[in-house]
């Protein structure tokens, strides 16, 4: 099977991929004002990061390329979003607020250059400790989008941005401290692995 007919060959992956290519209307609309549009499609993209993962576990499709698919979205959103605040929506932070994300996103990037290097692939997005930064994340992007700025979203982005790279890098090292389905350091660090049951299907 080539890799267009393993990328269509479950519901999980299409849902995977159609983050992927969301990517090329998103960029145009922000390039256009449409901010709002943008919005909308990050919902679409908040949305979809759990149904993929979640339906892949449930209808058993999971696959080494869908969780590169929802790999390379994780990260190419973010990376995008960073993006689009700083060159489309600045006005809708505070004086130097967004200078705050310079430590964690310099932070972060050596982390993916890392991993690229020692791996050859991103890794670290299904970190379940750094599943905070998802919903901080989108929060905080959203809310730009719309022209709303929220200083405890931001501030909880930053931390769980920062601690999501650390543990990232912990884990291009020790992946035997983390628990295997989890991928979570204190669930390793306690012994503890949900093959199967509700923690298996949603925090994987």
């Amino acid at each position: 099977m080539g890799l267009i007919g393993e990328m269509t060959s479950s519901i999980a992956n299409w849902i995977s991929a159609s983050r992927l290519v969301i990517l090329v209307p998103l960029w145009i609309w922000v390039s256009q004002g449409r901010y709002t549009w943008v919005a909308w499609g990050l919902i679409y993209v908040a949305v979809s990061n759990v149904l993929d993962g979640t339906l892949a576990r449930l209808l058993k499709q999971c696959s080494q390329l869908g969780e590169k698919l929802d790999s390379w979205g994780d990260h190419l959103i973010l990376i995008s979003s960073v993006v689009w605040l700083g060159a489309f929506r600045a006005e809708v932070f505070p004086d130097g607020r967004l200078l705050w994300m310079i430590p964690p996103a310099a932070f972060y990037l050596v982390v993916i250059a890392i991993g690229l290097i020692k791996h050859h692939h991103f890794g670290g997005a299904h970190i379940l400790e750094g599943k905070p930064l998802g919903i901080f994340g989108y929060v905080v992007v959203v809310l730009a989008m719309f022209g709303v700025y929220s200083e405890v979203a931001y501030i909880g982005m930053l931390v769980f941005w920062i601690l999501l790279s650390a543990l990232t890098l912990l884990y291009h090292f020790r992946p035997d401290l983390f628990a295997n389905h989890q991928r979570s350091l204190i669930l390793g660090l306690l012994g503890l692995d949900f093959e199967k049951g509700p923690i298996r299907y949603f925090f994987s």
